[in-house]
């Protein structure tokens, strides 16, 4: 039953909501007053509506992997993938450990000056297969590109779903305490690579199948093509994902969607048409990212002359080889779906009474309300949403430090708590089960969490 470990920590963290939506009152702010409320429990049917909720609401998940699932099996078919992945693993033979720490780096570097975790989960079957490839196993690979992700998200230094919601909520600078950031993300960051160095295991036999890879035979076509598409999309993916406006003020892609759009023929608003739909770039979501996808795996297909079978082939089974990777993604959001049901909840109620405690800036009140609302809010902004309502109301001048506190809970607990969404889908992914992760992780949590501490309340002793 070690296998099913993962649905059963979802399936117990969903009963734990249940049953404290049964004890907890539900509550809401307005105007800055909290009101009290009576519990709105969950009940028998809605244990079951519930989870038929989330697969309605959070779709969106199921088709952003689908259709990464979909472009790995078409690549598969171009004949010149698989020997890409062969050829650069080849060439960091003898310095395995090397190519570790520097994929490692890079995908805390992702998740901290971007935030875009679903993009990076787009080059993470590409970055897993050279791991693997290269000899490392899947708890190796999974701590190299998901975990550490996790770990530069926790540490946001411009990561726009962690210090760009900070910036919003309270009305600051994306620079503000900046090197703050910086110091955490690097004393975090290099406890975890002392950490992935001492857990990694390179040099074992090749027992284990590697996911969304085929070697190919020596192949004459270019590599050339494939390479060139794929960074061009990288790129435009990047920009559109990341929300340019809201986090730095820039105004270049709001003005020149603008100015397109006001192109007409005659009086006939020919571009505005031809555009309908189509979002501007720095406001992409998970629809128009996965629609993107599907794009390039049509153009890649075309320029590699993959045939219409073949593509369909390819398509299907690389959609039926992630399709329990999307399902979790998808499923892991139920506890997010009971709180989106009622607009007064019981994290209210939670957030009143931590706050009760002291009614000021405290970093162990702060600390509570940011681990507690962990537990509901998968997404940091519902959180933050929640829990501004207090922060709100405490002095300004506390409120950058704040932003760094609140992110770096969040950010570390998303790397335990069987709701995240990227670690649920890594972890099905590489399929390593969740006590397996517990196990191995729960130190390297700890001691993030205490670096965390000290480095806020040292700060906010400077203020």
């Amino acid at each position: 039953m070690k296998k099913n470990s993962l649905l059963k920590a979802i399936l117990i963290a969903f009963g734990i909501a249940v049953i404290l939506s049964w004890i907890i009152p539900a509550g809401g702010y307005s105007s800055g007053t909290f009101t009290a409320g009576t519990t709105n429990p969950v009940g028998i049917i809605n244990l079951f509506r519930l989870p038929v909720m989330t697969m309605q609401t959070f779709i969106q998940y199921t088709i952003v992997f689908l259709s990464i699932g979909a472009l790995y099996g078409v690549l598969n078919k171009t004949g010149v993938y698989g020997n890409i992945v062969s050829g650069i693993a080849k060439k960091w033979k003898g310095k395995e450990k090397a190519l570790l720490v520097i994929i490692t780096i890079a995908f805390a570097l992702i998740g901290s000056l971007t935030g875009l975790s679903v993009y990076a989960f787009l080059i993470l079957p590409f970055v897993a297969a050279i791991l693997m490839m290269a000899g490392f196993d899947k708890f190796s690979s999974l701590l190299a590109t998901v975990g550490a992700l996790l770990v530069g998200e926790a540490a946001s230094i411009f990561g726009f779903s962690g210090a760009g919601y900070i910036i919003n909520v309270f009305g600051l600078k994306m620079t503000d305490e900046v090197i703050t950031k910086i110091i955490l993300f690097v004393l975090l960051l290099g406890l975890y690579l002392f950490f992935v160095i001492r857990k990694s295991v390179v040099g074992k036999k090749k027992e284990e199948e590697i996911p969304f890879l085929v070697v190919e035979k020596a192949s004459k076509k270019s590599k050339m093509p494939l390479i060139i598409i794929s960074v061009v999309f990288l790129i435009i993916s990047l920009i559109g994902m990341y929300n340019w406006y809201y986090g730095w003020g820039v105004e270049f892609f709001n003005n020149l969607d603008t100015k397109i759009s006001s192109i007409t023929i005659g009086t006939y608003p020919i571009m505005s048409n031809i555009l309908n739909g189509v979002s501007i770039l720095g406001y992409w979501g998970n629809y128009e990212f996965a629609v993107a996808i599907v794009i390039v795996t049509f153009i890649i297909a075309w320029v590699y002359n993959v045939k219409l079978a073949d593509l369909a082939e390819g398509a299907k089974d690389g959609m039926k080889e992630i399709l329990p990777v999307a399902i979790y993604a998808t499923i892991c959001n139920i506890i997010f779906t009971v709180m989106l049901a009622d607009q007064s909840n019981m994290y209210a109620t939670i957030v009143n009474w931590l706050n009760g405690i002291k009614g000021t800036y405290s970093v162990p009140v702060a600390s509570l309300i940011s681990a507690s609302g962990s537990l509901f809010y998968n997404d940091f902004y519902y959180l933050l949403y929640n829990a501004a309502n207090v922060f709100s109301t405490y002095e300004a001048v506390y409120y950058p430090v704040l932003g760094v506190l609140t992110t770096g809970i969040f950010g570390i607990f998303m790397m335990v708590l069987p709701t995240s969404v990227m670690l649920v889908a890594g972890l099905k992914y590489f399929n390593v089960s969740y006590t397996e992760w517990l196990k191995k992780m729960w130190l390297y949590l700890l001691e993030a969490l205490v670096v965390l501490i000290i480095v806020v309340i040292v700060v906010t002793m400077m203020i």
